[in-house]
């Protein structure tokens, strides 16, 4: 982890392994075209039992083990974070997200990527989740992250690397999304939080 100024703002890196397939920490991933959300979803509350951290340094949750934490911050400004998640299958209900401070529910993660039931890949947009592009997941496969943030305009935008070949490796799934609307207001994120919202399977976030 570095951080960095980046025109008189504060920025906070996050860089892993991810790094060398998604482009140098400091370089924008080129944006694709937005093709129409495949729709949102609730969520239920989460259960506030700390989750194991895997030996090789992960976090790995399983259902009914509530969130799992991992301090990346503090960040302010322009924020650059990066990590790697897998899901175990394709019903899982799986979140990751940014909060400032503990986690005690899903309110408090003002960022958020779900691995969704069904099989696909959405982000958190203010009140709902939703995608730029339908992106399935594949059951055991680790797929490297990207997360661009404005603390100001409270805002952000992700990118997945879906496979090895260009020019369809990186897919961005959402561009300017709004913080979850709890957390409009917030100024500062330092914690990464993860778990699974559902009755079977596990999650593992890893390089963060």
């Amino acid at each position: 982890m570095r951080g960095a100024i980046v025109r008189g703002v504060s920025v906070v890196v996050v860089c892993s392994f991810a790094t060398a397939l998604l482009g140098a920490c400091s370089e924008p991933v080129d944006p694709v075209d937005p093709v129409a959300p495949p729709g949102a979803a609730g969520e239920s509350a989460g259960d506030t039992t700390d989750a194991p951290i895997a030996a090789a340094g992960c976090l790995s949750p399983t259902a009914g083990s509530g969130f799992a934490a991992r301090a990346i911050g503090p960040a302010a400004g322009f924020v650059l974070l990066e990590f790697t998640a897998t899901a175990s299958d394709a019903n899982l209900d799986g979140v990751i997200g940014f909060t400032s401070g503990a986690a005690s529910g899903f309110d408090r993660l003002a960022m958020a990527v779900r691995f969704a039931p069904g099989g696909t890949i959405d982000v958190r947009n203010g009140g709902a989740y939703q995608a730029d592009r339908v992106v399935p997941f594949v059951n055991g496969r680790a797929y490297p992250f990207r997360v661009v943030a404005d603390l100001t305009s409270h805002t952000y935008s992700v990118y997945v690397q879906v496979s090895s070949s260009p020019p369809d490796d990186v897919v961005r799934l959402a561009r300017d999304y709004a913080f979850r609307t709890s957390q409009a207001g917030v100024t500062s994120l330092d914690t990464l939080q993860a778990v699974v919202d559902g009755a079977a399977g596990s999650l593992s976030v890893c390089n963060v």
